[in-house]
């Protein structure tokens, strides 16, 4: 696959329109609005693609959400499969931003048998927080996977490989500690978890009459955490 460069700056002509009799703090508000207008690039490239896939989907319709000109999607992306590599790009990066927090936040703390079920529970919630967020991110990664990632196989086997064995060494860490079970699969267990994560918020997403049968999102969230800590860490069986 070709290497697609990805601007983050301001293109050539909004630069020189910025230069003449203006000061920093102006030209800086002018990189702040072509900043927003790439923003606003992505959120609609995001709902677009979920909605009918990329190949459904034409820079012209995104341009037309997006309320922004044309050529600015092929400055910033280079082109339409640019753009969508982005819009992954940009929920790997939240992502790993999320557990860094997560990470730091848990280093201060010990790690025991006892605070254990807190840091799960921890973990869980920033899990469906972030996915619940970021819906259309579930349905884009469910037609990547049908699809036998067409697109974005080189995102999932670096960043996304990196997060999953970030997520699984916290698993790894508590079966060293005697927590877990020994013939556990930290990783199984992680993919698992957020699979099944995943499949619920995407039905929940289709909003048919079966939702009512669980959960009310968001105001159910922690009854939600709270549900999948039970099944996956304390069994369902009396």
């Amino acid at each position: 696959m070709e290497r697609i460069k990805i601007h983050f700056d301001l293109p050539a002509a909004e630069i020189q329109k910025s230069k003449p009799d203006k000061s920093s703090s102006e030209i800086g508000e002018d990189i702040l609005r072509e900043n927003s207008k790439r923003e606003r690039i992505l959120r609609a490239a995001r709902s677009l693609f979920a909605q009918n896939g990329v190949a459904a989907t034409s820079t012209r319709d995104i341009a037309q959400k997006s309320q922004v000109n044309l050529a600015l999607i092929n400055y910033y992306f280079n082109n339409k499969e640019g753009l969508y590599l982005s819009v992954i790009l940009s929920f790997a990066a939240e992502v790993e931003d999320e557990f860094r927090k997560l990470n730091l936040y848990w280093s201060k703390k010990t790690f025991s048998a006892a605070d254990f079920p807190t840091q799960v529970r921890e973990l869980i919630s920033s899990i469906v927080a972030l996915k619940f967020k970021n819906h259309e991110l579930i349905v884009i990664f469910h037609r990547e996977w049908l699809e036998g990632l067409p697109y974005a196989r080189d995102i999932f086997e670096t960043r996304f490989k990196s997060l999953l064995k970030n997520l699984s060494g916290f698993f790894a860490k508590a079966q060293s500690e005697k927590i877990l079970k020994s013939g556990i699969n930290p990783t199984f267990l992680t993919l698992s978890l957020l699979h099944t994560i995943e499949n619920y918020l995407l039905a929940h997403a289709c909003q048919t009459t079966m939702n009512q049968l669980c959960f009310e999102l968001p105001k159910d969230m922690d009854l939600l955490v709270d549900q999948i800590y039970q099944i996956y860490f304390e069994g369902v069986t009396i």
